[in-house]
């Protein structure tokens, strides 16, 4: 037999995070305003967008 729940079901909503992605190699990182770690070894500095 499937096991019912009776509680009333309601949807958690969390906050979307949004993702940064480097144009030039393809990194994706969460943190904002940051520079890629992979393009920054190469000697590029690029910010995240």
């Amino acid at each position: 037999m499937l096991g019912i729940s009776l509680k009333k079901h309601t949807d958690k909503k969390t906050p979307q995070q949004k993702y940064y992605k480097c144009e030039r190699c393809g990194y994706i990182t969460i943190v904002r305003d940051s520079t890629c770690p992979i393009c920054a070894k190469d000697g590029f500095i690029i910010k995240m967008i």
